[in-house]
């Protein structure tokens, strides 16, 4: 079992990710006006504002502080470029959380570490078929 000294840098890895994540979604949504793909990705930037809070709490349990910064992330200008953006920080956090979860984490941590690399795949396996599909284009033409 890993002690609460070598837990505590894992856990604040992961909310830095998180809160970056956050403010890719934010730039994300303000290029992405196809209601489909807004939906998740308002969805998958309330799922990384729920990781950052549980593992904030857990973080403050164990002694520790949550990080609070934010990273300024490249704006896109188009779809296309917000969604690879967001695809190279789900990148980033599923190896994250594959890496965190190959430690021995105390039981509580384990958990919420364990739910949300489930979260993690599902918005990955979203925007990569969003961007093999490129569905943002033939919403466009349905309407047209």
């Amino acid at each position: 079992m890993m002690t609460t000294c070598e837990v505590l840098p894992r856990l604040e890895s992961l909310i830095r990710l998180g809160l970056d994540a956050v403010c890719a979604y934010n730039q994300a949504l303000r290029l992405v006006d196809e209601p489909e793909i807004r939906i998740w990705l308002i969805c998958f930037r309330e799922d990384h504002e729920r990781h950052i809070s549980e593992l904030a709490s857990t973080l403050h349990r164990l002694g520790g502080r949550p990080p609070n910064r934010t990273l300024k992330t490249e704006d896109s200008e188009d779809i296309e470029g917000a969604l690879h953006g967001l695809k190279t920080y789900e990148d980033l956090m599923n190896q994250s959380y594959t890496e965190t979860l190959a430690l021995e984490l105390p039981g509580e941590a384990r958990g919420i570490v364990r739910r949300n690399h489930d979260s993690e795949r599902r918005h990955l396996q979203f925007i990569e078929q969003t961007l093999v599909t490129r569905f943002w284009e033939s919403a466009r033409q349905r309407v047209a």
